[in-house]
């Protein structure tokens, strides 16, 4: 190759008369300059291709396409233009690699060599004629489809080391078929190699004969009848007393079809109610796996998934409305009343999220799930009071939020924006406020609807008020904490693939965690004195009259922005923070 471009260049050099004109050069200045002029004109041909390949328009001619190949060559050489042309057409022309490249160019394909430069070999100056293939008439080109006279492929390096192996070597289309997968004009015309699956037989399902029978019975015995285990250790292990049990129980068995123990066709009954939802309850409980429960309770995992399933499914429908409910008039009546006790007139309760791993999320989600601790998670505001009751929860928005974005797509000012709420009217420092607010942190907006604590007090007011805030917004974060310890599924990362289940799942424990303390909250310290002065302040037939419903939609779009404007009031939001400091100061400084 570079014997037949030295003497190219000194039979060029002296058809001049002048031998000044063309420098004298050497054979391995020659080589040396080869090497710069292969980069230039390896970026031009590649450029030249783009343009070639593109979807065909109408109007365009050759000189057209080299010149938005030379834009493309600008674009990736720093404005700089190829002007090797002659070089291209003289002298690099003639190597195998180029001439294949230019004729490829030419019928509108990419044709390139397989294998490595070791292997590619070395042509004489002497002119070859090259017959390209189309893609109508071959599906793959191989290298004696492309008849280079004069030129015979040397036995590669793999070839040559199985034939020492004494294995058969590789053809040629098998060789091409495994370098490169030759993309043509038309990207339809990619080949590759799918290898068919096998049909596999199906595998009998096994059949476990586990005597469930005797699981009911074991249980019934230990818990229910003649219990060997007393209501403490039901209680530990429930989650719940036994009658809060046996009301979900009850409430499933009566409106769901897979609790009701039913006669199968060989005349053996089914999973008993207790059977199913001491399996649900257990695996929300203790957050085991279905597996862990098959020995006691003789129920298969699947059979513990269903059940699991259709159990949180049942409490929602059944349990819904009457525990997830917003704040009725006696409702709001006694949290004015702990709030009045506390220091926070017309406090509905305090607000914040709590994140929930979602162990199996899809790759192409986890940049949007991705929390704080770069594991994706799904987020749950809540609302909670003194109380520990879970008045709002709001679930299902992305890890990779804030606070903040939460609330705006919450809805918990929605009955407030509708119009639908109860009436609310209460006095601080001698101004009256027609709207609760929630105790929050300080990543939440200063509107009229939250109160904040101060960062860095400095006088004794403020640090009282501080102080005061904190430990009742605390309320909230107990919640959580008493939440994911009653119920250790939430605590762990989600292991089902149903992210829809997962909200299920939650709500489902926000409705047995309210039911508990419905049942409960009479035994917390220091509540039953506060109920019972409530009880003696506020009777119960004088509460109709104080609060009531407004069930009518907003009727013009003027009346919700306006409604709209008062919840996000900046300045009723620091006139309430300011009035709540006077009335503390006032009643808790000594």
């Amino acid at each position: 190759m570079w014997n037949s471009v030295y003497e190219l260049y000194e039979q060029t050099r002296k058809e001049y008369h002048n031998d000044a004109e063309i420098c004298i050069r050497s054979l391995e200045g020659m080589r040396n300059r080869y090497r710069r002029l292969n980069f230039l004109v390896d970026k031009w041909v590649g450029c030249y291709s783009k343009v070639v390949n593109r979807p065909p328009a109408s109007g365009t001619n050759i000189e057209d396409d080299i010149q938005l190949a030379q834009k493309l060559f600008r674009n990736e050489n720093r404005n700089k233009e190829f002007v090797e042309f002659h070089v291209y057409n003289t002298i690099m022309s003639r190597h195998v690699k180029w001439k294949l490249q230019k004729n490829s160019i030419d019928v509108g394909e990419n044709i390139s060599w397989s294998g490595s430069k070791r292997s590619r070999p070395e042509i004489d100056s002497s002119p070859a004629s090259v017959n390209v293939p189309t893609p109508s008439s071959v599906n793959v080109p191989t290298p004696s489809s492309l008849n280079v006279e004069g030129y015979e492929r040397p036995e590669g390096r793999e070839a040559a080391k199985k034939k020492r192996q004494g294995k058969a070597p590789m053809t040629e289309s098998d060789s091409i078929l495994k370098s490169k997968n030759y993309e043509f004009k038309n990207y339809e015309y990619v080949n590759r190699r799918v290898r068919q699956p096998t049909p596999s037989a199906r595998r009998p399902r096994r059949n476990i004969e586990r005597n469930r029978e005797k699981g009911h019975n074991q249980l019934y015995n230990d818990y229910f009848m003649n219990p060997v285990y007393p209501s403490e250790l039901f209680r530990r292990r429930f989650r719940m007393r036994k009658h809060v049990f046996m009301r979900l129980v009850d409430a499933l068995s009566s409106s769901d079809r897979v609790f009701q123990q039913r006669q199968g066709g060989n005349g053996r009954p089914s999973f008993s109610p207790l059977q199913r939802c001491t399996a649900a309850i257990r695996v929300l409980a203790y957050g085991t796996s279905t597996n862990s429960l098959d020995e006691y309770l003789r129920m298969s995992d699947t059979a513990i998934r269903d059940s699991l399933k259709s159990f949180v499914e049942g409490v929602i429908l059944n349990f819904g409305n009457e525990f997830l409910r917003r704040p009725n008039p006696d409702d709001l009546t006694r949290l004015f009343h702990m709030g009045q006790v506390r220091g926070f007139p017309g406090m509905l309760g305090s607000i914040d999220c709590m994140h929930w791993e979602l162990k199996n999320c899809p790759t192409v989600l986890a940049g949007q799930y991705g929390g704080r601790s770069g594991k994706p998670t799904i987020i749950l505001e809540a609302v909670a009071s003194y109380d520990l009751w879970i008045w709002h929860a709001f679930f299902g928005t992305p890890g990779s939020l804030n606070d903040i974005n939460v609330l705006q797509r919450s809805p918990l000012f929605n009955e407030l924006l509708e119009e639908s709420a109860p009436a609310v009217n209460f006095t601080i420092n001698g101004t009256e406020y027609n709207m609760g607010y929630y105790l929050a942190d300080g990543i939440y907006p200063g509107w009229a609807t939250f109160v904040k604590s101060i960062n860095a007090p400095q006088i004794q007011k403020h640090r009282l008020f501080a102080a005061r805030q904190e430990s009742c917004r605390k309320d909230v974060k107990r919640v959580f904490g008493i939440l994911q310890a009653r119920f250790a599924f939430i605590k762990r990362p989600y292991l089902l693939w149903d992210p829809v289940m997962m909200g299920k799942v939650l709500m489902a424990c926000i409705i047995m965690h309210n039911m508990i303390v419905e049942d409960e909250r009479e035994t917390y310290l220091n509540y039953e004195s506060i109920i019972e002065e409530f009880k003696e302040d506020n009777p119960s037939s004088a509460t109709d009259d104080q609060y009531e419903y407004h069930c009518r939609r907003r009727s013009t779009q003027e009346r919700f922005v306006e409604i709209h404007g008062e919840i996000r009031d900046h300045a009723t939001h620091n006139a309430l923070k300011n009035d709540l400091i006077e009335h503390i100061w006032e009643n808790f400084r000594n």
